[in-house]
C-alpha cells in the first residue's frame, strides 16, 4: 500500500504600506498681499496655502487637493496640482480660489499619492472662511434673472392693458348713451 502525504505550506506575505513621512502644517488663507483673512467679499481672489516638507530623505510625489464645501457639507469646488519634493525639501503650497456666493465655508487640504488612489500621505487640514457680500451670478443665471424681471414687466403691463380696455369699454357705454340721447332728441324735433 502506497501513502502520499501532502504537504501544504502556507505562506503569509505581510505587504506594509510605506508610510510617507511629510509634513503638512501652517494652514492659512491670505489674500493677494498675503494678508492672512477670515471674511472676504464675494468675486475677491484668495489663496490657501500651507507647508509641506518632505523629511524622509525620499523623493516623495504627490498631489495637493484643496476641496471647498459650503456649511450644509455641499461640494462647492475642487482644484489640484501635482509636484514631487526632493529630499529634504520645504515648500509652501498655495491654492487660489474666487468665491462667487456669500456663506459658510469649509476648506480642505490634503495631500494624497494621485488623483486616481487618493490615498492621503499626511493628515487633512480644515479651514473656515466667511464671504461676504453680493453672489456673483452666472450668465445663465443672469439670463434668468432678466427672465424673471421680463415676466414681471410683462404682467405689470398686462394688467395695464386690461384696465385700458375697461377704461375704453366705459367710455363706449357713456358714448353710446350720449348718442342715444342726441338721436332721440333729433327725433322727437
Amino acid at each position: 500500500m502506497n501513502i502520499t502525504l501532502y504537504t501544504s505550506v502556507l505562506l503569509f506575505v505581510l505587504v506594509i504600506p510605506q508610510v510617507s513621512a511629510l509634513t503638512f502644517d501652517s494652514p492659512r488663507i491670505v489674500d493677494d498681499e498675503g494678508i492672512s483673512v477670515l471674511k472676504i467679499d464675494t468675486n475677491t481672489i484668495i489663496h490657501f496655502q500651507a507647508r509641506l516638507l518632505e523629511d524622509d530623505g525620499i523623493e516623495q510625489p504627490y498631489v495637493f487637493v484643496r476641496t471647498v464645501n459650503d456649511d450644509h457639507g455641499n461640494f462647492v469646488a475642487e482644484s489640484w496640482i501635482t509636484g514631487a519634493l526632493e529630499i529634504g525639501e520645504t515648500i509652501h503650497q498655495s491654492s487660489v480660489w474666487i468665491p462667487e456666493k456669500p456663506g459658510n465655508y469649509q476648506i480642505i487640504l490634503e495631500i494624497v499619492d494621485s488623483l486616481e488612489n487618493r490615498k492621503l500621505l499626511t493628515s487633512p487640514l480644515f479651514l473656515t472662511l466667511e464671504v461676504e457680500g453680493e453672489p456673483v451670478l452666472t450668465p445663465l443665471e443672469e439670463l434668468q434673472l432678466e427672465n424673471e424681471e421680463l415676466k414681471l414687466q410683462i404682467q405689470t403691463l398686462e394688467a395695464q392693458i386690461l384696465e385700458l380696455q375697461n377704461q375704453i369699454d366705459r367710455l363706449n357705454e357713456v358714448l353710446m348713451e350720449q348718442l342715444k340721447i342726441i338721436y332721440t332728441w333729433i327725433l322727437e324735433r
